[in-house]
């Protein structure tokens, strides 16, 4: 009977995802290309992606942040927002446009868009050019595996040259084992908690701020809370961007991988296997660390 059930949801689900792509408004998003330029011109950039999307619409919480009324006032907050320093991102699979996602993506999105767009809608702006979203997300949902690579590319203009600050939960290591900040001039980190980074965010705006002085990208990899802080820190005239996974992804298309699997030393929430962290980082890269921590949140 569950199967039943099941089986008449999924099809409720792409009947209406069909309906509303013919029928309904879609925003409009710039390409992945568009978004990095943007970025490189100097913006602050908040993501919002189907968990947040969730957070604002009433989702109890996502797998490693608890939701409250005060998280979702503050993501509407910066959803809503309309300044010039800062870039609000939301997927381009909003449009509904879905062919160069490989199958299980795509039907991910279609369940979603069938499912939510009629909560998420609502809370969209027609006139607004947003970006990208997925730009940290090039590799492990599209076909197209050789273009990501080349992406990959077009993203480390961000940093090149840069002196980045990054903020990340303390089993991130964020850009370390691989060569994805090589083109930036310096790296810093400030480690916050690995989940529920939220209930933290004012020390962690308050440390950020204490650390930025000297012009650096804050890169923030933390969940919601990294689309709330880059908001706050735009504000401040700091630029901020919401990076997300884009480690993770570029450790994906370092390995060929077809399936989100585990990389060890690195906290990856959604590895196929559950097991979130395994292994350790090479030594050498246990030093660097350490010489790049400036700040520990617990």
């Amino acid at each position: 009977m569950q199967s039943i059930n099941q089986k008449f949801h999924g099809l409720r689900s792409y009947t209406s995802f069909y309906f509303h792509k013919l029928f309904s408004s879609h925003p409009q998003v710039l390409t992945l290309e568009q978004t990095v330029n943007e970025i490189v011109s100097g913006k602050s950039c908040a993501r919002f992606g189907d968990g947040e999307f969730g957070l604002i619409c009433g989702k109890t919480s996502i797998s490693f942040q608890n939701a409250s009324n005060e998280l979702r006032n503050e993501l509407e907050a910066t959803l809503r927002s309309n300044t010039d320093e800062l870039l609000i991102c939301i997927p381009s699979a909003f449009t509904f446009r879905l062919n160069n996602y490989v199958r299980k993506s795509k039907k991910f999105w279609m369940q979603s868009l069938g499912q939510n767009w009629k909560y998420w809608i609502r809370e969209l702006r027609f006139g607004y050019r947003y970006g990208d979203a997925q730009f940290t997300r090039p590799y492990m949902d599209v076909k197209n595996k050789n273009q990501a690579l080349n992406q990959f590319s077009t993203i480390k203009q961000i940093w090149q040259g840069r002196d980045l600050l990054i903020v990340e939960g303390n089993e991130t290591n964020f850009g370390l084992g691989n060569d994805l900040f090589v083109k930036a001039r310096s790296i810093h980190r400030i480690e916050c908690p690995q989940t529920n980074a939220f209930n933290s965010r004012k020390q962690i705006l308050d440390t950020i701020i204490k650390q930025a002085y000297h012009g650096e990208l804050v890169l923030i990899a933390l969940g919601p809370t990294a689309t709330i802080l880059t908001f706050e820190l735009s504000k401040r005239g700091i630029q901020a961007v919401d990076i997300g996974h884009l480690d993770v992804e570029y450790e994906w298309a370092l390995r060929g991988s077809q399936e989100k699997v585990a990389i060890p030393g690195k906290y990856v929430n959604e590895s196929k296997s559950k097991v979130k962290v395994v292994g350790s980082l090479d030594a050498n890269f246990v030093e660097m660390k350490k010489l790049q921590v400036v700040d520990n949140i617990k």
